[in-house]
């Protein structure tokens, strides 16, 4: 008997043991399974809420960069306009309300560096004009480049005023995005920059930088753009205000790095790298790290999820482990035991449930607050075409509650019918067309109809979602068309004011050409007859009258110069001047011109130094023309200097040119007239300070004759210092015969 007893003894300690160590075994391999369940679960919601933040911030920069499009387009189409109508155009898209983030958004055109002082003189007397309470504009900072990227336009001003005329070429991340979106067509963002009208705020903000091309030039490869570029527009966007009006619930759990352009290998996540965001560690296990695209740059999120996990998700492995224990143990209670552990599991499956609803309730709750805060309609169908969700502006717009919206055929309420009033079929609708192919689609020019039954003219755009949908988004295209049509306008007034004065200018020339043809023939019969009053052909001339019949030819010779030089201007723009062209040794006419200046210059008691290299080379060219160049620069240098003066004729081969430069130690000319130099009619105010005669024709007619030699000339001067004229022409080339 005891012998049984012991057998049953061992054989419930044995079955006991056997049970205790499955059901540990069970209770194991369950809390594990659970442990592994509930952080999956956890990091795919940490996933979701990661690109969840990464496609807000994207979308709204997508729309920054789309308002940035437009407003380049209209510049581009139409040139660069005041400052009001800028202003207008901004104030009018309500752009600083509508896009929170922006700080700024700006205009520049590209200017010549050399041009910097007049562009300066001109922005001024526009901005005064205007009278819209600019600032002073100065280029800044000074720079040697060749082109410079002032800002010229700004809005909203206040606040802002130390961007006015902030050159973009100055400062290496600005110019960097700038080529970029130049060479590309296409907008183009900064790494992350201080803004100028920010100094020592440690405040991190980008710029959004969209290129400007000259209207009617082709841009389709990278050297058209960039012979095409005419400046851009821009958007200055503060990221800490950004991500406070888009994400004012988590803007605390985001970090945002610029990674680089998404043209190169993506950057390191370092502290110098940081958009926004407290410094710190850049990933870890409590975050998770997902990339998106703006406007041309990789940013990187490392976001830190909300994540609630229930004490099921803590506990339940350890609950499971000492359940098992406790059956091992108390081989009574088992029952007991087994049916306590599936109620408690009941229970947190029950939390665990009512939780996940909670959860998903705030999110669509987020969801929606997002929607309503568009700036335009936007609304979703599930496969079905019904409407399974909608923002408050698309209600607004076709004049509906949200309520009266969801749940119903969206092209049976608002799409039914074309702009004529006709039928639409659904078939033919794009919208129907993309639920069923997959593929998005845009519409500039179509209605949807309001609940009263008038047409709403709206552009629109519907994007697949992945078996569940399409979402639409749409605007009121009212204004826009509004807009063309007064940009139509403008254009052709701007057509007809061009024909106009290409009209007048040619009356002009014509007007020129006619009186100095009707005042060389009298002119030159009364330079006869005084000629022969003198030589005393028609009796004899007193001492006085010969002086005072000398002044008279004196001026009659002046105005047959002017004439001739009214002549020879009309025949160049009527391009009718006639040259002679045969091979010119230029050692050869130099010496010529020197030998024909030397008597005026011994006059004056100054000083001539020929300075010609023996072989100058040859031009092919007008003998005459040429040494009516220069003769012309020498007489001119004879004039502007006061006696005692110098006065160097130089002459030189560069490669497959000669330079010809006449220098003097004169009276000069004012920098700020030295733009005006080779405008016809124009005299310097040294020149007219000094009672020095001259029609201020000669050096137009040089500059002509020059560039129709394919030269060039250009001047520098110094007021009370001398000038210097220097003339490029190209040589001949020689052909060597073997």
């Amino acid at each position: 008997m005891r012998f049984r007893v012991a057998r049953l003894g061992r054989a419930r300690l044995i079955l006991a043991a056997t049970v205790t160590l499955s059901l540990a075994a069970l209770a194991c391999t369950a809390g594990i399974l659970t442990a592994r369940a509930s952080a999956a679960s956890r990091d795919a919601e940490a996933s979701r809420q990661a690109e969840s933040a990464a496609e807000v911030i994207g979308r709204r920069m997508d729309q920054y960069v789309e308002v940035l499009r437009g407003l380049s387009g209209w510049i581009g189409q139409t040139g660069w306009p005041s400052h009001g109508d800028f202003h207008d155009y901004l104030r009018r898209a309500d752009v600083i309300r509508r896009y929170p983030g922006v700080q700024v958004v700006g205009a520049a055109p590209l200017i010549d560096g050399n041009q910097r002082q007049a562009h300066q003189r001109t922005v001024t007397g526009q901005i005064a004009a205007e009278g819209l309470g600019y600032p002073e504009y100065v280029v800044h900072p000074a720079t040697g480049n060749a082109q410079a990227l002032p800002v010229d336009y700004i809005e909203p001003l206040a606040g802002n005023e130390l961007a006015f005329g902030f050159d973009f070429f100055s400062e290496d991340r600005r110019r960097s995005a700038v080529e970029r979106a130049r060479d590309l067509g296409t907008p183009f963002a900064t790494s992350p920059v201080e803004l100028v009208q920010d100094p020592g705020s440690g405040q991190i903000s980008i710029l959004v930088i969209s290129p400007v091309f000259q209207p009617g030039v082709a841009v389709s490869t990278v050297d058209q753009r960039r012979t095409a570029f005419a400046g851009v527009v821009y958007a200055a966007v503060r990221m800490a205000d950004l991500l406070d009006a888009i994400m004012p619930d988590n803007a605390d759990r985001v970090r945002i790095y610029d990674t680089g352009s998404t043209y190169a290998a993506a950057l390191s996540l370092t502290p110098s790298h940081l958009l926004f965001g407290p410094p710190g560690e850049a990933a870890g296990a409590t975050t998770r790290t997902v990339d998106t695209t703006v406007a041309g740059r990789r940013w990187t999120l490392v976001y830190r999820p909300l994540i609630v996990s229930p004490p099921a998700d803590r506990y339940a492995p350890w609950v499971l482990g000492a359940v098992g224990i406790l059956l091992a143990l108390l081989a009574g209670a088992f029952v007991w035991a087994t049916a306590t552990g599936q109620s408690r599991a009941e229970a947190h499956a029950l939390a665990t449930s009512a939780e996940l609803v909670r959860t998903r309730a705030a999110a669509t709750r987020r969801l929606e607050l997002l929607l309503d805060c568009s700036g335009e309609g936007i609304y979703g169908i599930d496969p079905d075409g019904v409407i399974i969700f909608v923002n408050r502006k698309a209600a607004d717009l076709l004049g509906r509650e949200v309520d009266d919206l969801l749940g119903r055929n969206a092209h049976e309420v608002m799409h039914d019918k074309r702009p004529d009033g006709s039928p639409y079929p659904v078939r033919e609708c794009p919208i129907y067309r993309s639920l069923h192919t997959g593929e998005p689609c845009r519409v500039d020019d179509e209605v949807l109809w309001r609940a009263d039954g008038t047409a709403l003219p709206v552009e629109y755009s519907a994007a697949p979602m992945e078996r569940e949908g399409v979402v639409i988004t749409f605007s009121d295209s009212t204004v826009r068309k509004r807009t063309e049509q007064a940009l139509l306008d403008a254009i052709e007034l701007e057509r007809e004011g061009a024909q106009r004065l290409r009209e007048l200018d040619q009356t002009r020339t014509d007007f020129v050409s006619t009186v100095s043809h009707e005042l060389r023939t009298p002119l030159t019969s009364i330079g006869g007859y005084l000629e022969i009053i003198l030589d005393g052909d028609v009796g004899p001339v007193a001492d006085r009258q010969r002086e005072m019949v000398a002044i008279a030819q004196r001026n009659c010779q002046r105005l047959l110069l002017l004439v001739e030089d009214l002549l020879t201007l009309s025949r160049m723009e009527a391009a009718t001047f006639a040259m002679v062209e045969r091979p010119v040794d230029v050692t050869g006419l130099l010496d010529g011109v020197a030998r024909t200046v030397a008597p005026l210059v011994a006059a004056k008691t100054q000083r001539l130094t020929v300075d010609v290299s023996g072989d100058c080379g040859t031009v092919r060219g007008d003998a005459a023309q040429l040494e009516r160049v220069v003769l012309n620069l020498l007489s001119n240098a004879v004039k502007f200097t006061p006696a005692y003066g110098a006065i160097t004729l130089r002459a030189a081969r560069a490669e497959d040119c000669v330079v010809i430069a006449v220098a003097d130690n004169g009276i000069g000319i004012p920098k700020s007239e030295q733009a005006r130099l080779f405008e016809r009619f124009f005299r310097s105010s040294t020149a007219r300070d000094h009672a020095i005669q001259g029609t201020g024709l000669g050096l137009s007619i040089v500059k002509n004759i020059v560039e129709q030699h394919g030269g060039a000339i250009c001047a520098e001067s110094a007021e009370g210092a001398g000038t210097t004229m220097t003339i490029t022409l190209p040589l001949m080339r020689v052909h060597v015969l073997d």
